[in-house]
C-alpha cells in the first residue's frame, strides 16, 4: 500500500471502532415515533457490514459479520419488516432492508411473498418506484409494466440531467441507482453506453460540487457510487472525509437544518444523529475502494462483454 492507502485503511479502522462502541444504539423498539429511523440505522449498518466484508483486511470480516448478525436479530429474522409491510402497503420501501441479508443468503420467504403481494396494489408515486424497483429486481421478484414505467419517469439515469442543475434528491436517487445498477458493487455497472458516458462525466462534477457545499454525507454517497462503477474520483472527496473524521472516529456531517430541504427524508436517529449515516457510508466507501474485483472502467468492461 501506498501512504494515500495506508491513511484510507486507518480512516476506515477508526470507522469500524467507532461504530463497535455505538452497537448498543442500533436496535429496533417498536415505537410508532421512532421506528422508520431505527430500521433505516440497522439496515445501513447491515448495508456497512456487506461492504465490509470485501475488504482485503481479514481484521474487518469478524466485525462485519457480527453487524450483520446483530442488524438481522434486530429485524426478528426479517418478521418486523414482515408485520409492517403487511399492515400497510405503504411501508413497503422497507423492503430496501431486506437487500443486504437477501444478497448475503439469509431468506425469509414469508417476508418476500409480502412484499411481492403489496407491491402489485400499493399505490405510490414515481419517486418512490424509482428506488423501490432496482431493488425488487434484485430481490428477485417479478416487476409490472406499470411499475417499470412509474420507476424511469423519475428515474436520473433515464433522464440524465446535468450536474449543477440537479437537486440534492436527485443526487441521492443517482447513487442509488448507481448502487443497484451493479448489484452493490458485485458486477459491472448494468446500463447503456449513454448512461455509462453520462456517469463517467457526471459523478466527479457531482463530488466537486458538494465538497465545496461542505456535505460530508452526499459527499460519501457519491465517493461510494464512484468506487464501486469504476468511475475515478476527484481526490478532493477522501480529503474531505478524513478531514471532518474525528479522532474517535465518527465522520461528521453538518446538521440537516444547514442544508437545502430535501423530500427524501434525511433521518435522524435518537441516540446517533446523523454522523452514523455518514460514518457508515465513509466505511462502506473505503471498503469498496479496496475490494477486489470491482469493476476500474466500466466503459472497458462493456466493450469487452460485448465482444
Amino acid at each position: 500500500m501506498d501512504r494515500k492507502d495506508l491513511a484510507d485503511m486507518a480512516c476506515l479502522d477508526r470507522a469500524c471502532a467507532w461504530v463497535e462502541r455505538q452497537l448498543p444504539a442500533f436496535r429496533v423498539e417498536r415505537k410508532r415515533d421512532s421506528i422508520a429511523a431505527a430500521v433505516k440505522a440497522v439496515a445501513e449498518l447491515a448495508h456497512a457490514a456487506d461492504f465490509l466484508l470485501r475488504s482485503p483486511a481479514a481484521r474487518h470480516h469478524a466485525a462485519a459479520q457480527a453487524w450483520l448478525d446483530r442488524a438481522w436479530a434486530e429485524l426478528e429474522q426479517g418478521e418486523l419488516l414482515r408485520e409492517l409491510i403487511a399492515a400497510n402497503p405503504r411501508l413497503i420501501p422497507f423492503a430496501t432492508a431486506l437487500l443486504p441479508f437477501h444478497l448475503r443468503g439469509y431468506q425469509n420467504q414469508q417476508l418476500r411473498s409480502t412484499i411481492a403481494a403489496q407491491a402489485r396494489c400499493v399505490r405510490m408515486g414515481p419517486l418512490n418506484w424509482t428506488l423501490l424497483v432496482p431493488v425488487l429486481r434484485l430481490l428477485d421478484l417479478d416487476l409490472t409494466p406499470e411499475m417499470c414505467a412509474q420507476a424511469e419517469s423519475l428515474s436520473v439515469l433515464h433522464s440524465q440531467p446535468r450536474a449543477q442543475a440537479m437537486p440534492a434528491d436527485a443526487v441521492y436517487v443517482l447513487t442509488h441507482e448507481c448502487m443497484y445498477a451493479c448489484g452493490l458493487g458485485r458486477y459491472p455497472l448494468r446500463a447503456t453506453e449513454s448512461q455509462a458516458a453520462y456517469l463517467r462525466h457526471t459523478l466527479p462534477e457531482l463530488v466537486e460540487r458538494f465538497v465545496d457545499a461542505q456535505d460530508p454525507d452526499l459527499v460519501a454517497e457519491l465517493l461510494l457510487a464512484c468506487h464501486a462503477v469504476g468511475t475515478q474520483p476527484t481526490a478532493r472527496a477522501e480529503q474531505l472525509l478524513i478531514a471532518v473524521q474525528t479522532a474517535d472516529g465518527c465522520v461528521m456531517t453538518v446538521d440537516a437544518s444547514q442544508l437545502p430541504a430535501t423530500i427524501l427524508p434525511r433521518f435522524s436517529h435518537p441516540q446517533l444523529g446523523r454522523q452514523y449515516h455518514t460514518t457508515l457510508v465513509a466505511i462502506m466507501a473505503w471498503s469498496a475502494r479496496f475490494a477486489a474485483g470491482l469493476p476500474r472502467d466500466h466503459i472497458r468492461l462493456m466493450q469487452e462483454q460485448a465482444s
